[in-house]
């Protein structure tokens, strides 16, 4: 019988499950121990078609889903080390071993924090890491920015179409993004930008009101865009996966990695768009890929 395994239990990992399950095959996929990924920091799901929830039931439906189909989700437990042998053999947090025909590296990216008192506590309250997804729901309001890269830039420039006014804080002297950026920023009479200063405290009481910057000073907004780049989670194959300069896995458009049988789906991947749906589009690609790749050889 087919094996493969599956590391990461994220929206792409799990799509890659279902995929694979459903022309029943052996599949395992492991979680590690950050089960659902960055998507559960979401409570508002707005941008994944037909659905609208928050990441976390996103993801406890499409765990039910897998379960259905007989995929063994194996939770808490993290895959420590990968055999480039014959048999593909995975290593667990446990010390167990599993041989596999096939693997699929759905590890994600983690978003880098303010490490605030309150970060938690507002996450989707007026705090955010992704505006893509949670920006169209400020429109009129005011909002800010933390961040000096292309991220942050790209991000306020999207937000001035349709918010009040933008606040970009920027810790240094100046931004990092590129100049055609930059320029772009100045232009817009929507964008205030805020240089040498970091967010000290998010102010607020159920919801996010405003913030308080280095020097005593405030600022009201509602909503908080946290820009300062993310990690992709590659400790466990960046020896013998290709990277791009980000980090990020090299895959062609099928999922497929420079090494063979080992294909790498959702936002692990380097690719300009980071989103669920992209996720698990891409997990799907890379299940049907691996099997359509496997079934050749067999």
């Amino acid at each position: 019988m087919i094996k493969v395994s599956i590391i990461g239990g994220g929206v792409a990992g799990y799509s890659a499950a279902m995929a694979l399950a459903r022309s029943h095959i052996d599949v395992n996929i492991f979680t590690g121990f950050s089960h659902g990924g960055q998507i559960v920091l979401a409570p508002h799901l707005n941008n994944y078609p037909g659905i609208k929830t928050s990441g976390t039931e996103l993801i406890a439906n499409m765990h039910k889903q897998v379960l259905d189909w007989n995929v063994k989700v194996h939770e808490d437990i993290a895959i420590e080390k990968i055999c480039l042998d014959e048999n593909l053999t995975l290593i667990d947090s446990n010390g167990n071993e599993h041989i596999n025909d096939a693997i699929i590296v759905a590890t994600g990216k983690r978003f880098n924090k303010l490490n605030l008192p309150n970060e938690e506590k507002f996450l989707g309250r007026g705090l955010s890491y992704c505006v893509l997804c949670d920006g169209p729901l400020y429109k009129n309001e005011v909002v800010g920015v933390v961040g000096g890269g292309d991220s942050a830039a790209q991000g306020a420039l999207y937000l001035s179409d349709f918010v009040k006014k933008v606040h970009i804080f920027v810790r240094s002297s100046k931004m990092r993004a590129g100049e055609d950026y930059q320029e772009l920023l100045k232009k817009n009479e929507k964008i205030e930008i805020h240089y040498n200063v970091a967010v000290e405290e998010l102010c607020g009481t159920e919801m996010l009101s405003g913030v308080k910057l280095n020097g005593d000073v405030n600022v009201e907004l509602t909503g908080l865009f946290i820009s300062i780049g993310s990690d992709p989670q590659t400790e466990l194959v960046k020896d013998f996966l290709q990277l791009d300069p980000q980090g990020f896995i090299v895959t062609d458009n099928f999922g497929r990695t420079n090494v063979e049988r080992i294909y790498a789906a959702g936002d692990v991947v380097a690719g300009k768009y980071k989103q669920a749906v992209i996720a698990a589009g891409d997990g799907y690609t890379a299940a049907l890929t691996a099997l359509q790749d496997i079934r050749k050889k067999k």
